[in-house]
């Protein structure tokens, strides 16, 4: 049998708040994946519209509702927050306006690859630390032209730092040396709260049955709810990371260029290694939305926010049969240059390491719309880093 990283089973984390008669009714170990009596669906006429006055203005224009309260005593005040994850770290800022609308001014990333090389139960090595340290010191120094005080800041990790056997070392090296007080790690389900947010935060509360998905370099998360409020969730420890480490990058010529044949070895190897954190019946009749890199990603190559599963697949397998060179031009493709930036591809550096992990990203997404029986997705261009902000601006206000 395939074992999970470093030898073990899959790691799955299961949040749930249904009473115990109902759990009684899914014995089913979590991650199993179950049968569903009606198909899942995904509507694409239900935009994600904004709603009320005030809000968050995103870099594309749109605005999402925010809590009844006067924001335009905030205005001219500028917030952060900051994501590290597995492969980058990744930094938004929002100005107030004084329509009581936040404004993005900053959507950063820069890879730092923390998790490179790291299972569950390792320590995270010297220079993936002082990377992702190095990382955070210029993403601070951009804060602090906005005016945000990095003690000011809300930042989350994820399970590259929660596995690790000195996640808590490293993290006191983020609130010391980079005065990120606020730090602080997110368990699995946590995680998947925070995505289920960040997801739905541009619909503007559309009232719905909603399922998000977030998936990283290190872990994926589902959940599901509806616009007020998360109800279930859970994390499996399986990223784009491993696929590309363990599955795609052994069988690569030199130069990068692999063959899309290997996609059905990864296909199978990861139907035993990444089941769904989640029992698939309990999606069914609700509007799936995805956020993360590789769905911001999607967003932006396609000009759309619903993408198919047959558009994913066209796409990974044009792009592994490229080597990693000729990855470049199409990440970076015709984006302007504040997508880019929020992408981390703005670079040539940072669009040749992301071109060499979208066969593993699009290979996991895959993977999960196979698993919970979509043929599409919604993407969504907020994220975890827009419900912080929102957090922090409730508890200025």
């Amino acid at each position: 049998m395939i074992k999970g990283p470093g030898g073990k089973r899959p790691i799955v984390h299961v949040r749930s708040t249904r009473s115990a008669e109902s759990k009684q009714q899914h014995k089913a170990a979590p991650g199993t994946v179950l049968p569903v009596e009606r198909p899942l669906t995904l509507d694409p006429s239900s935009a994600l519209q904004p709603s009320g006055a005030g809000g968050v203005e995103d870099r594309a224009g749109r605005t999402t509702a925010a809590r009844k309260v006067d924001r335009r005593a905030l205005a001219g005040r500028s917030f952060a927050a900051i994501d590290l994850g597995s492969s980058s770290v990744k930094m938004l800022v929002q100005t107030m306006g004084t329509d009581g609308k936040l404004r993005t001014v900053a959507d950063l990333k820069i890879g730092c690859a923390l998790g490179k090389g790291v299972q569950p139960g390792q320590p995270i090595p010297a220079e993936n630390e002082q990377r992702a340290l190095d990382a955070l010191e210029k993403l601070l120094a951009v804060a602090a032209q906005h005016g945000v005080d990095a003690r000011d800041i809300p930042m989350i990790t994820t399970a590259v730092v929660r596995n690790a056997t000195d996640g808590d070392a490293f993290l006191a090296r983020v609130h010391g040396e980079r005065g990120l007080v606020r730090a602080r790690v997110l368990s699995g389900d946590d995680e998947a709260a925070m995505g289920y947010q960040g997801a739905l935060a541009m619909l503007g509360g559309t009232k719905g049955r909603y399922a998000t998905l977030d998936l990283g370099g290190g872990s994926f998360q589902l959940a599901i709810g509806t616009e007020k409020k998360m109800t279930d969730g859970g994390s499996t420890q399986v990223g784009s990371n491993l696929i590309l480490d363990t599955m795609l990058a052994p069988a690569a010529k030199p130069d990068g260029a692999g063959d899309p044949a290997t996609f059905a070895d990864v296909e199978r190897k990861l139907a035993q290694l990444a089941p769904m954190p989640l029992d698939v019946a309990e999606l069914a009749g609700r509007t799936l939305v995805a956020t993360g890199g590789i769905s911001k990603f999607l967003r932006a190559h396609f000009g759309k926010d619903v993408i198919t599963q047959p558009e994913i697949d066209r796409l990974r397998r044009e792009v592994i049969a490229l080597s990693y060179a000729e990855r470049v031009p199409l990440v970076q493709g015709t984006k302007d240059e504040a997508t880019m930036a929020a992408l981390g591809i703005d670079s040539p550096e940072g669009a040749l390491d992301y071109g060499k992990k979208l066969p593993a990203s699009t290979s996991l997404l895959l993977h999960i719309l196979d698993g919970i029986g979509v043929q599409q997705v919604r993407v969504s261009e907020t994220d975890a880093r827009h419900a912080l902000i929102d957090a922090r601006v409730t508890e200025a206000t």
